[in-house]
């Protein structure tokens, strides 16, 4: 497998957790640990997948999990940029179920208004 990375910032209390390259199974136990241990605290978080090139059934479904969890209080915001994965969330109809933003800059502004994440928008693509 490629490459691959995870960055954890934090921007006004909020967190982002940067997928870059290319996440499988071996990198879903240790994203659970973050997701659902370290931060688990943190009503919103951003998931920026905006320069990941692949991510496989199990990476999806720690997400999805740490989003249901998270979904009475906020939830989790995705990054998907207008790269592969973008299309990939709206085949399997992924996008009907996070709120995904073009940009970090974007999801932080709107989780900043007040709005959780889980209330399932999708923004347009960058133009």
């Amino acid at each position: 497998m490629a490459s691959t990375r995870v960055v954890v910032s934090d921007r006004g209390g909020v967190p982002i957790v940067a997928l870059d390259g290319e996440h499988d199974v071996d990198d879903a136990g240790p994203l659970r640990r973050l997701l659902d241990e370290d931060l688990a605290d943190r009503p919103d978080i951003v998931v920026d997948l905006s320069r990941t090139a692949f991510v496989d059934s199990t990476v999806v479904a720690v997400i999805l999990g740490a989003h249901r969890r998270r979904r009475a209080q906020g939830g989790v915001a995705i990054v998907l940029g207008d790269g592969v994965l973008r299309r990939m969330f709206e085949i399997m109809r992924l996008d009907q179920v996070f709120t995904t933003f073009p940009t970090a800059g974007d999801a932080l502004t709107e989780l900043r208004s007040g709005r959780p994440a889980s209330l399932q928008r999708s923004f347009p693509r960058p133009a």
